[in-house]
């Protein structure tokens, strides 16, 4: 019950994102990608939701995480060409934060970069979701996981 009252709750948070997102970025040639992401124990103890705006050798992301743990928690963000990583970031949230981010991936390669990782962990070993991958491509993506 708690983790769906919070997925319903990071869900309007991320339209809410994306829609400003979008109010930001009228120019952009890909549509804008969003992505809720939440720790895999019982009840969510971690999450992030945000939306991704891209642009040729660049991507913003923006959105929020929020750490209901004891511990803390830290998102992850690589971005790829093809395989290979052409950038990261991170961002923490401190027990019981829930701070806001704008994270900008950026590359020098020819044709940019087309798909960025999102993955949350707690501290410790087999603490993350499941990645998220958002394409840089035609089709404006709402990844949940």
């Amino acid at each position: 019950m708690i983790r769906l009252l919070l997925t319903g709750a990071v869900a309007a948070a991320a339209l809410m994102t994306a829609t400003t997102l979008a109010a930001a970025s009228p120019a952009a040639t890909w549509p804008n990608d969003t992505f809720i992401v939440c720790v895999p124990v019982a009840p969510c103890p971690a999450q992030s939701n945000g939306g991704i705006v891209w642009s040729d050798r660049s991507a913003l992301v923006k959105g929020q995480i929020r750490s209901l743990s004891g511990s803390g928690t830290t998102v992850y963000f690589e971005a790829y060409a093809g395989s290979t990583k052409v950038d990261s970031d991170t961002r923490t949230a401190r027990p019981g934060e829930d701070v806001p981010f704008n994270v900008s991936l950026t590359t020098n390669v020819v044709g940019g970069f087309d798909r960025v990782k999102i993955q949350i962990c707690l501290p410790g070993p087999s603490q993350c979701s499941e990645p998220l991958h958002a394409h840089r491509d035609a089709v404006a993506e709402q990844l949940v996981g």
